[in-house]
């Protein structure tokens, strides 16, 4: 793949069940400058799928980006420090030391944050595998 850049977001949806409404997440990966989307909806935001959907949106899109964008997933960073930066999920990190090729560690993993955000929020975060 010679994409440089994805973006990867959680869309909540309700769905109806036998009259009653439940929640239906929807999971997007959308390549920077071609706009090619792979979307899949979910039951749940859990890690497990939440890698899951990583794996397929690579397999679809052909590889995996250089660099990746996130807002504030839960499962993706659990807080920031005192410094202001990033605490990563641990399993998540290994995850992407695993999708990492070893002759490529330069990969970056970014938060990104919606417009209303910016204005409040210091620059986005950065982490290189």
């Amino acid at each position: 793949m010679t994409a440089e850049q994805g973006q990867a977001l959680w869309l909540r949806r309700f769905a109806p069940d036998d009259g009653e409404e439940r929640k239906l997440w929807g999971f997007t990966f959308t390549l920077g400058y071609s706009r090619t989307m792979m979307a899949e909806a979910a039951v749940d935001q859990k890690l497990g799928t939440l890698l899951r959907m990583h794996e397929e949106a690579f397999r679809q899109l052909g590889g995996v980006p250089e660099e990746i964008l996130y807002d504030r997933m839960k499962t993706v960073w659990l807080e920031t420090d005192e410094r202001g930066e990033i605490v990563w999920h641990p399993v998540f990190l290994d995850f992407a030391g695993y999708i990492t090729e070893p002759a490529s560690r330069e990969r970056r993993f970014l938060e990104s944050r919606c417009p209303e955000q910016i204005e409040e929020s210091p620059q986005g975060q950065a982490l290189s595998t």
